[in-house]
Parts: structure tokens; sequence; C-alpha cells
């Protein structure tokens, strides 16, 4: 079999609600999928372009106006519209990046990029899961001196990555914070007065 009659099939969708944007209250049903090389080829380019066309000699990760813009170009080609032929999905923002510049602020689309990378994370073949000495190395890394290598380490992880880390040291704080003898010790000073 080639893999042309292989990549016909329609590709992998999860139903999502997006929140209301500014001025309505009605949440807004969707369908999310994972960009392939091609899309997000497309949005690299057109956040650079972006944030370039705004002043930013070098567009980069960590620079916030092409961090931004490429969250932006990933949820207008990424979420579609539910109501639209399965084998011919149509863009959900309509109206393109503009749009969902327009009536969505920073932290709504920063959610739905979430969303989206989590979903791009869930239906990839890429490593989900580190082996134990990855694990422990992604540990000491989170929780080492420096502070900008943890940041930048945190924000290049996966999503579910990010999660599996987030977990694993919330049950460890929980598990510290548990009181581990019983209330009202025995252990009292015996002492003679």
């Amino acid at each position: 079999m080639k893999f042309s009659q292989i990549s016909k099939g329609t590709r992998a969708e999860q139903q999502v609600t997006l929140p209301p944007p500014d001025g309505t209250e009605a949440p807004i049903p969707s369908l999310v999928r994972a960009l392939n090389g091609t899309e997000e080829g497309a949005a690299l380019e057109h956040a650079r372009a972006y944030a370039k066309a705004r002043g930013v000699a070098e567009p980069r990760p960590g620079e916030p106006l092409y961090d931004l813009a490429l969250m932006v170009e990933t949820v207008a080609v990424a979420y579609l519209d539910p109501e639209s032929p399965a084998a011919a999905r149509e863009p959900l923002f309509d109206g393109g990046p503009d749009q969902l510049r327009q009536h969505y602020g920073r932290e709504a689309i920063t959610y739905l990029y979430e969303i989206q990378q989590a979903w791009q994370d869930e239906v990839s073949p890429s490593l989900k899961k580190l082996d134990a000495k990855g694990y422990v190395e992604a540990l000491f890394k989170l929780g080492g001196p420096d502070e900008e290598d943890a940041r930048v380490f945190f924000i290049r992880s996966l999503p579910g990555l990010r999660w599996s880390l987030a977990r694993t040291m919330a049950l460890q704080l929980v598990t510290s914070l548990s009181d581990s003898s019983p209330s009202g010790t025995t252990s009292e000073s015996s002492s003679p007065s």
C-alpha cells in the first residue's frame, strides 16, 4: 500500500468548547485537530512575519510578540467548524488570525493554544513519557539553580510531559504535607519536674 492511499483518511479531531468571545455569553462548539507539517510550517512563517512587521528583529520562542503570533496562527488553523463536512473541514475562524485577535485576549488565546497542543501531543507519535533516567534529569532541570534554564525547559516541553511533571510534584507535596504521626502524640517529655 502506498503512503498516498493511507494519508487520505480523516485526521483525528476532538470536540471542544471555546470560551465565549468578548461581548457574548454562549460558548462555541468546535473541533480541534493536530497540525500537519505544512500547516505548522505556515504558522511559524506567518508568526515570524507578523513579529518582524512589528519591529522584532529576531523573532524566536520566548519573544512575547512572536509567541502570541504563533499561538494565534496555530489556533486559527487548528480549530474547525463542526458543521462543515468531515471530508472538507472549514476553519472555525473564517476571518483568519485577525478575527481571533479581535475577539480574544492573550489568556483565552493561550488557553485555546494549550488545548490544541495537548491534542497534538495526544495524537502525535512523539514520546509522551520519559524513562526513569530522563524523568529524574527533567526534575533536576526544573528544580535546579538556574531559573531561566528551568523556564526554557518547561516552555519547550510538550503539554503531556508538563502535566506528568506537575502531577508528580503535586503528589510529592501532598504527601509531604500529610501528617505522618497520629494527632495527640504520646512522646511527651518524661523527665522529672
